[in-house]
């Protein structure tokens, strides 16, 4: 499966209702900071190393990009129901 089969199975619907009220709280700046691709190589080290201390049989690559991207999707999603 490839990463875009990855994202596009995800369920997204429940991701937003559950994501809704905790990304209330998180500021703009962040979520913007998500969404920005010149970060990508920081949020996928934080990525790697969170799934290294919480999840070490998950933690490879392919993981930590999967993670990356549901979290830069998250973040639009987020975005866009500010608006």
């Amino acid at each position: 499966m490839d990463k875009n089969s990855s994202i596009a199975s995800l369920p997204w619907d429940e991701i937003t209702a559950i994501g809704k009220e905790k990304f209330e709280a998180v500021p703009k700046e962040t979520l913007q900071f998500a969404i920005d691709t010149a970060n990508h190589d920081q949020m996928f080290k934080s990525a790697l190393e969170s799934l290294q201390q919480t999840n070490p049989k998950r933690a490879t690559f392919e993981e930590a990009e999967k993670l990356v991207e549901m979290m830069r999707e998250s973040a639009k999603l987020a975005l866009n129901a500010r608006k």
